[in-house]
């Protein structure tokens, strides 16, 4: 994505600002749960059950003309609070395990290993009617 800043557009902190919610999204273990979005530096690694899943800024100038940059929008000692903050509540959303709200909808997972499981179950459970 690329975003115009400054002058008649939004400041680069206003656009940067939503990132310190560290919102949960998809995309965390394998793309089939929910993990809060992390803010990082340029060229970071995941290490953590494939994720959290990650975000990252560089900043350029155009000046006379000119680009220049990048700047990594994100290497900024501010910014280590915010992953901090995102790294417990990703501790804390796979604490709830393989199920609940770690996990997302059935037909939003990228792996169907699961969903061939639950489709072969099927066939033991009965729906049995509303008594009289």
């Amino acid at each position: 994505m690329l975003v115009r800043t400054q002058r008649n557009f939004p400041a680069t902190g206003e656009i940067l600002a939503p990132f310190e919610i560290c919102h949960y999204v998809s995309g965390f273990m394998r793309g089939s749960h929910v993990g809060p979005m992390m803010p990082v530096k340029a060229k970071s690694s995941v290490s953590f059950f494939d994720g959290p899943p990650v975000v990252s800024c560089l900043a350029f100038s155009v000046r006379d003309g000119k680009m220049t940059g990048p700047v990594d929008a994100f290497d900024h000692p501010y910014w280590d609070w915010v992953r901090e903050k995102a790294a417990q509540k990703a501790h804390g959303i796979r604490e709830q395990g393989f199920s609940g709200p770690a996990m997302l909808g059935i037909h939003d997972l990228e792996y169907v290993g699961i969903s061939h499981r639950l489709d072969a179950l099927d066939g033991r459970f009965v729906v049995r009617s509303e008594a009289p």
